[in-house]
């Protein structure tokens, strides 16, 4: 079974969750070879597979990233352009983020050898301040598209504000475009964005922009499950232990529906590339659709087991196929 590299790496991960026993029959079964040594790094020079999926993650992982208080991380985020002016400065400051840390929100704890901003820099926004940026948010809701000004003064707001801004809110409730801007910059205080409300809008406007509150719903909320093991192996690879929430939730799952069973793990394969739910919505039908372990799986005349049949096409639920229209 040849595998793409997407799938492989996905695959790779959650064999990270057995022991070296299964992942070895399960690396012949699926002609995989040896786990690689992850992101390469020479100085700043990252992997260009971690610079694709850094682009494609959603936006809440680069604020893990970020806590991860590693200079080099910080200057691969700014040089992708994936980070607000706020958090531009900051960095180039050298702010700290981990939280937890006395030195949290400092200036010139990290050691970098980012350039100051030339004057057509786009990363360094504005530099509007605090009084400036509360202005724009409250007058925002005032302009005929609202959305757009929000965005743009909310995006400025650097790491000490926050605690203004909470206080400014409780003071005088911010516009609710305002409230939803300041919600979907990715290090929003949880209790500045909980104060926000909790209608069900605004929880999907938060999925739509890539906030996610704990980094083991990249277990359940994030979709296709090809795209969440990477991401989960990509933070564990810059910032160990990150990514122990997630693992809490999987480890369970991968023992429960998948365990010793090649077979089921062939069947994972098959069906990673075109699955559309989540890694919790594939685990149980990768298993349900293998059935139980046979004893002595047949083998090749290689001395390998055999392929796998194909999956039957009904033993798919209609929202697990490619494409979205049958999700409910």
């Amino acid at each position: 079974m040849a595998l793409d590299e997407r799938t492989a790496d996905a695959v790779g991960y959650l064999l990270r969750l057995v022991d070296e026993a299964t992942a070895g029959r399960v690396r012949a079964r699926l002609a995989l070879g040896a786990e690689g040594a992850g992101a390469r790094r020479a100085g700043d020079d990252w992997d260009p597979q971690v610079r694709r999926q850094l682009r494609a993650a959603p936006a809440s992982v680069r604020f893990w990233l970020l806590q991860a208080d590693d200079p080099a991380v910080n200057r691969l985020l700014f040089d992708l352009e994936l980070l607000p002016p706020g958090l531009n400065h900051d960095v180039v400051d050298g702010v700290a983020f981990a939280p937890g840390s006395p030195d949290r929100g400092r200036s010139g704890v990290l050691r970098h050898d980012l350039p100051a901003f030339g004057p057509d820099d786009p990363r360094r926004g504005r530099e509007t301040d605090l009084p400036g940026i509360l202005a724009a948010l409250y007058a925002a809701e005032a302009a005929g598209k609202p959305l757009r000004p929000s965005r743009r003064a909310a995006a400025e707001v650097r790491s000490a504000y926050w605690p203004e801004v909470l206080a400014a809110h409780r003071a005088e409730p911010l516009p609710g475009y305002a409230r939803w801007a300041l919600a979907e910059r990715i290090d929003c205080p949880a209790e500045l964005r909980a104060s926000f409300g909790t209608h069900p809008k605004f929880a999907n406007r938060l999925r739509a922009a890539g906030i996610i509150e704990e980094l083991g719903d990249l277990v359940t909320a994030v979709e296709p499950a090809r795209a969440a093991m990477p991401l989960l192996s990509l933070v564990s690879r810059i910032k160990p232990g990150a990514v122990a929430a997630g693992v809490e939730v999987l480890r369970p799952l991968v023992d429960a529906e998948l365990g010793r069973n090649v077979e089921a793990w062939a069947v994972l394969a098959q069906l990673l590339p075109e699955f559309v739910g989540s890694v919790a919505e594939l685990l149980p039908l990768a298993g349900a659709v293998a059935g139980p372990m046979r004893e002595e799986p047949p083998t090749s005349g290689l001395g390998h087991p055999g392929p796998a049949h194909p999956v039957p096409a009904e033993a798919v639920p209609a929202h697990a196929a490619a494409g979205s229209a049958g999700r409910p």
